[in-house]
């Protein structure tokens, strides 16, 4: 099942940097991203205000 919910795993927030940096790889929006500049800048905001990150999860596994 499908839910969404506030991060369950810091790990999760590497998958997540992962599809985040592959996506603007292939853009036309010219940024450029890499996995880790990625989870550098979700782990910040992660660290400041953790309740306001909101994964979807299916079945305990992250979606991206």
């Amino acid at each position: 099942m499908i839910n969404i919910s506030n991060l369950k795993n810091e790990k999760d927030l590497e998958a997540i940097a992962e599809a985040y940096s592959n996506y603007y790889a292939n853009s036309v929006l010219e940024e450029k991203w890499t996995p880790e500049s990625a989870k550098k800048m979700f782990y910040y905001f992660y660290d400041k205000a953790p309740d306001l990150l909101f994964v979807a999860y299916d079945n305990d596994m992250v979606l991206v």
